[in-house]
């Protein structure tokens, strides 16, 4: 599906110092959990929280 997809190509963009990945979810306990195994990378990760507001978006750091 497109969550195995996605972390797939998270984990090969992570590895490329020059980018800064914004990684959003619904769940926030899960998007922190990715981005804490992404940070052993190059990229700068920051997870992003959105809850069932989607006009509210909280980032998290």
């Amino acid at each position: 599906g497109y969550e195995t997809l996605g972390h797939r190509l998270l984990y090969v963009l992570a590895k490329q110092s020059q980018l800064t990945l914004l990684i959003a979810c619904r769940s926030s306990k899960h998007v922190q959990n990715f981005c804490k195994e992404l940070n052993s990378n190059l990229a700068t990760v920051l997870p992003l929280y959105f809850g069932r507001n989607y006009f509210k978006i909280k980032i998290r750091r």
